[in-house]
């Protein structure tokens, strides 16, 4: 079983972000991602990103994350909780397809596909 680590860091003020995510980096993270706030009025349009003045980051790491990070972290940014998680690595593309479920074109709703219905037409 192939698994990797997530550090959960809550709270973190955007003025923190630059810091830590290269304290981070430091200590050999792979990658990280920010929970962004947003609205979407209405389904059609582009969701709006809403402004806070904190956020929640997750920070991906091969191994776990050393100690020492843990302790940095702490110490420097003490208005931040923290929280450690190991997953379980998973094939993306085979997860998709669990829920995935073929549907049968709808030419009965008067829609043709690739324009065979145009081509029935000649």
């Amino acid at each position: 079983m192939i698994s990797y680590f997530v550090l959960e860091l809550k709270g973190v003020l955007s003025s923190q972000e630059d810091v830590l995510t290269d304290l981070c980096f430091s200590f050999g993270a792979s990658g990280i991602s920010e929970n962004l706030q947003f609205r979407q009025e209405s389904l059609r349009y582009e969701p709006e990103t809403v402004s806070t003045a904190y956020h929640d980051l997750e920070v991906y790491f091969p191994l776990k994350p050393d100690e020492n990070l843990l302790l940095e972290i702490s110490r420097q940014f003490p208005n931040l909780a923290w929280k450690v998680r190991e997953e379980v690595e998973k094939d993306w593309l085979e997860e998709w397809k669990k829920g995935f479920e073929p549907f049968v074109w709808p030419e009965m709703f008067g829609l043709c596909r690739a324009g065979a219905c145009l081509l029935q037409k000649l």
